[in-house]
């Protein structure tokens, strides 16, 4: 049992991020047809993609057949019963299920990177030195090859200078 208190959709996508469904009826339908309940306006969304329903104290999410499938948390499905915080890929939009009475006391999942203030401003700094592929792009790296190329020419010459002599004499 879940108890829900005022149960919503919330947009985490780019376009529409932050637009919530306030889920009060029984069933929801979601796609791009402008009868829907939730219009979702994207190419990755089939006309009749998917519903929401209610089912005792639960909500159920089920695909309608769509042409790119539904998701619950990465995991393709045909019908699925909702948990707060679970997070519904349509298409390739995706939602959060919020349904919790007191957020404070959620367990949240967490999804994607959360930066705190003195982190937005760092810089991302060159880390190609940490890869064993690491591209040539230094004048030390350069450097080692160029060295490396001019070791291999000088002993290929002296082993083919000592193959030379040695049939020659012999």
């Amino acid at each position: 049992m879940n108890n829900f208190a005022n149960p919503k959709l919330v947009i985490l996508s780019e376009v529409k991020r932050g637009t919530s469904f306030d889920l009060k009826k029984k069933i929801y339908t979601c796609g791009r047809n402008d009868d829907s309940d939730i219009v979702l306006n994207d190419t990755s969304i089939s006309t009749n993609h998917c519903e929401f329903m209610k089912s005792d104290d639960n909500y159920i999410v089920r695909d309608l057949g769509s042409t790119n499938g539904t998701k619950v948390n990465n995991l393709l499905i045909k019908e699925y019963v909702l948990k707060d915080n679970d997070i519904i890929q349509i298409g390739s939009i995706e939602l959060l299920f919020d349904s919790k009475k007191d957020k404070a006391t959620s367990n949240s999942k967490k999804t994607g990177i959360i930066l705190t203030e003195n982190e937005e401003k760092k810089s991302i700094q060159e880390m190609s030195n940490f890869s064993p592929f690491a591209k040539a792009g230094n004048k030390k790296n350069k450097l080692s090859q160029s060295t490396t190329k001019i070791i291999i020419i000088s002993a290929g010459v002296v082993i083919a200078g000592l193959l030379t002599w040695f049939f020659v004499l012999t």
